[in-house]
């Protein structure tokens, strides 16, 4: 839509939090695609229409800063939304409706800083390494499940950015770079179901501090969160 200059100007910009959190749900979703359902269920509103309505209005608002009148789309219609997307012909309206974040807004949320992948696409399990040989070439045999970023979002949005287990809080002592920063654990190891499920944030997951994360995951089968906890009793008064 817009050059990824035009777009670092726009984002140098303040934006709010409940902003943000729109942009980085799109950007991690899988090929930084997602559905009005699946935001509205990230941001803990109740239906789709909220994502429509205010991801539109942030497109609305980065068109402004940037000082440039929305391309009419399609139909003769002007679509804010399309200031952020690029979407197929699919009526705009629908549950359904996918949303593709332009490259050029991609590019220039990481350059702003404003999303930094390695805090938002991290892997928190590695199966199986094979043929490791320090100082020599080396080919590396791992056992990938894709975790769902929406999912792992609506944990955080329903349990909170502490750790569960020992209350551990990544934003309080480092500061507002770290808010909202946790692991997200499965109760259920995907390493263990070998199929794609439907994951159930409220049931499945759990956000965990990357201590107790370890600890769960230093045996198997797992420790559940629970006997984690137990373990700090001594600790925690």
């Amino acid at each position: 839509m817009f050059s990824v200059e035009e777009y670092e100007f726009a984002l140098s910009q303040s934006l709010t939090e409940s902003q943000l959190k729109m942009l980085r749900l799109n950007y991690v979703a899988p090929n930084s695609t997602i559905t009005a359902t699946q935001m509205a269920w990230g941001m803990g509103w109740q239906r789709f229409g909220a994502a429509n309505m205010h991801y539109g209005k942030l497109g609305r608002l980065i068109a402004n800063r940037i000082g440039r009148k929305i391309e009419p789309y399609k139909n003769g219609k002007i679509y804010p939304i399309s200031v952020l997307v690029d979407f197929d012909s699919i009526d705009i309206y629908a549950e359904h409706f996918e949303w593709i974040l332009w490259d050029n807004l991609m590019t220039a949320l990481e350059k702003t800083g404003l999303i930094k992948a390695e805090q938002w696409r991290y892997p928190d399990e590695v199966i199986e390494i094979k043929n490791l040989v320090e100082g020599t070439t080396y080919t590396t045999t791992v056992n990938i499940f894709e975790r769902n970023p929406i999912a792992r979002e609506a944990c955080i949005q329903y349990y909170g950015s502490s750790c569960c287990i020992c209350g551990f809080d990544f934003g309080v002592l480092y500061g507002d770079s770290m808010m909202g920063f946790i692991h997200v654990h499965h109760l259920r190891p995907l390493s263990e179901i070998r199929e794609e499920y439907v994951i159930d944030p409220i049931r499945d997951l759990r956000p965990v501090c990357p201590n107790c994360h370890a600890v769960i995951h230093s045996r198997r089968p797992a420790y559940s969160p629970e006997e984690v906890r137990s373990m700090l009793q001594g600790v925690l008064k």
